[in-house]
Order: C-alpha cells, then sequence, then structure tokens
C-alpha cells in the first residue's frame, strides 16, 4: 500500500482529525475533572489537599491540589498554593505541575510553574515529560509551550521508547 493509496482512504484518520480529536478528549477529561471536584469530599494529610480519581479513560492518579489547579487554569489558586507547596511535588504517576499545567493546555500556568522552577524535563514513570503533552495545547499555542519548555531545559531528543 503506498502513500497515495493511504491518503485516499478514507477510513484512515489524517492528522488534523486525530489532533482535533485529541483536544476533544482532553476537555471531557477536564470537565469530568471539575464534576469531580464539585462532589468529591478532599482528604488533608499535611498541608496538601489529595484527590483520588478514576477516569473513563482508566487513569488512576493521586493529584495535589496544586496539581488540580494546574490542570484547570487556575492562575490564582496555583499562585496561592505556590506559597505552602513545594514545586518539584509529583503525583503518583510521577507527573509535576508543569505535567498537567501541559495536559489543561493552559500557557499562562505553564509559564508561572516554569518560573517557580519546574522540572521542565522530568519524566513520568512511563517516561512522559511535559514536551510529550504539549500536544494538549491549542494549535496557536503549541509552539510557544514548547519553546517555552526548551527555554526552561526541556531536551529536545526526548525519547519514546517506554510510552
Amino acid at each position: 500500500m503506498g502513500v497515495a493509496d493511504i491518503e485516499s482512504d478514507l477510513s484512515i484518520p489524517t492528522e488534523l482529525y486525530l489532533a482535533n480529536r485529541i483536544r476533544l478528549e482532553n476537555a471531557n477529561l477536564v470537565n469530568h475533572i471539575r464534576e469531580a471536584l464539585t462532589r468529591a469530599s478532599l482528604l488533608y494529610p499535611g498541608n496538601f489537599a489529595v484527590l483520588q480519581l478514576q477516569c473513563d479513560i482508566l487513569v488512576t492518579d493521586d493529584l495535589l491540589s496544586l496539581h488540580v489547579a494546574a490542570l484547570l487554569g487556575d492562575d490564582v489558586m496555583v499562585t496561592e498554593l505556590l506559597r505552602n507547596n513545594d514545586i518539584a511535588d509529583i503525583s503518583a504517576a510521577g507527573f509535576n505541575a508543569a505535567h498537567y499545567a501541559c495536559v489543561g493546555g493552559h500557557l499562562s500556568i505553564l509559564k508561572l510553574v516554569l518560573k517557580r522552577g519546574a522540572n521542565a524535563s522530568s519524566p513520568s514513570i512511563q517516561g512522559i515529560t511535559p514536551s510529550h503533552l504539549s500536544i494538549f495545547f491549542a494549535s496557536a499555542d503549541i509552539q510557544d509551550a514548547v519553546d517555552l519548555l526548551i527555554a526552561y531545559g526541556a531536551s529536545t531528543d526526548t525519547p519514546l521508547g517506554r510510552v
């Protein structure tokens, strides 16, 4: 099967379709999390809140309150939480605040957490870095997000071997 055959086969999704599908699924996930936050009770071990989410896409992670605020794009809450929380804290899956800012597609949050010292190249336990998650930004913001991550030390040679 040649390239022309693949391009003419309408059953194979295009890159644009796949990108839009990923954005839609991300928006659905964020809405699911927002709904869960309104229903869930937060536990307070120490000085941060932990929320146990079991999403429909079989992702389970213990989210710190800073991570939830980064995911939802709440600039005020992220700023407040950075006063009493360690920017280096990671979730059970190994994600830091920069990962969640990228998943949420929030450029202002990404700038804020990177300026405060979030690791731009930190791999999760599956080897996923914030650079991998930059796909969740709106098309107009992807280049700015990638440039920002690189400016704060993200590698352009990020391996995908364990993902």
